[in-house]
């Protein structure tokens, strides 16, 4: 594994690093961009879609922890992306709704 996403891994909680590898796997496989940036907090890491390179979603580190963002404008474009997540997954990102 490249040695900067071992060191953003690294800053990862331990009982979340499962659960991002497997993120990671799965959205490198469908042909998504991984691209990892230091920021004064700590590492921002975003995967970009494969169709237009628009930000599926990064994770960035703030001072409450690590933060993942996943945007939903254009969300209709993922749908294979999003069809294979966790169903309690898909029911947070629809009860996200817009605070745009």
């Amino acid at each position: 594994m490249h040695e900067t996403f071992m060191l953003f891994l690294n800053d990862i909680p331990a009982e979340y690093q499962e659960f991002v590898l497997e993120l990671d796997k799965y959205l490198t496989e469908k042909g998504s961009n991984r691209t990892i940036k230091s920021a004064k907090s700590g590492f921002v890491t975003s995967y970009n879609s494969p169709k237009n390179g628009k930000a599926l979603l990064n994770y960035v580190f703030r001072k409450t922890g690590v933060k993942m963002r996943i945007y939903a404008a254009g969300i209709g474009e993922y749908t294979e992306i999003l069809a294979d997540f966790p169903d309690n997954m898909k029911k947070d990102i629809v009860n996200a709704g817009d605070r745009g």
